[in-house]
């Protein structure tokens, strides 16, 4: 029973809210400081593996069901989501000057690239993957505000990520090997991670609405809608 309970915790909305916030908060190392870094690091580590666990169906069962275009894309975005994690992991470790510092591991600036760099892609790729289940996420949405904000709520969080975007210089760093991040300590740190979680959300949105028209149509009418 006690296990079932805690099966189901993982299942909840304030669990994936929680990843959420703790990958935002990873990407501010500048900001939160290096040991805090570290420490969210390792908790958002544990709550991927838990959640990783739990939707194992999503890594291995190829043969069962229908492939279409979003089965596809999310099978191969859950992929590169746990191999950048692991990487983001691996290279956490052996950067580590705190919690894994007894390890003795060198590493350099490369490993210190790499590590941000793949971190900014991640930021994408979770979006992609958040905006695979885009349905979902809008019933959810719905049913919490009300469907009438849905479109509103959708076309402020598409500006407020295309500042962010902007202001945290992401095409330079996805596409530019700009892999270092600043921000001036006269502004508010909140804002900081507003930013980036604009984008993400931002993305998701994005993803959602074409996944949704490269979908066939009458993929989006209900079974018992076609027999009238």
């Amino acid at each position: 029973m006690a296990a079932g309970k805690r099966i189901n915790r993982i299942k909840t909305g304030s669990f994936l809210l929680l990843l959420f916030v703790l990958f935002i908060l990873c990407l501010g190392a500048r900001v939160t400081g290096i040991i805090e870094h570290e420490i969210l690091g390792l908790l958002l580590s544990v709550g991927l593996l838990l959640h990783a666990i739990r939707h194992g169906s999503w890594f291995f069962n190829f043969r069962e069901g229908q492939w279409g275009l979003r089965r596809l894309l999310s099978t191969a975005v859950n992929w590169f989501l746990a191999a950048g994690f692991i990487f983001l992991l691996v290279t956490g470790i052996a950067l580590s000057p705190d919690l894994f510092s007894f390890l003795g591991i060198e590493s350099g600036m490369l490993t210190r690239q790499l590590h941000s760099g793949v971190a900014f892609w991640l930021l994408v790729l979770m979006s992609v993957h958040l905006g695979l289940h885009g349905k979902m996420l809008a019933k959810k949405m719905g049913n919490l505000l009300g469907r009438q904000w849905l479109l509103p709520l959708s076309i402020f969080t598409l500006l407020l990520g295309a500042i962010g975007f902007i202001d945290r210089m992401l095409f330079e760093k996805l596409f530019l090997g700009f892999s270092f991040d600043f921000w001036d300590p006269a502004r508010p740190i909140s804002l900081y991670f507003i930013f980036y979680a604009a984008v993400a959300l931002a993305l998701t949105v994005v993803v959602d609405v074409c996944i949704a028209s490269l979908e066939p149509k009458d993929a989006l009418v209900p079974k018992s809608a076609k027999h009238h």
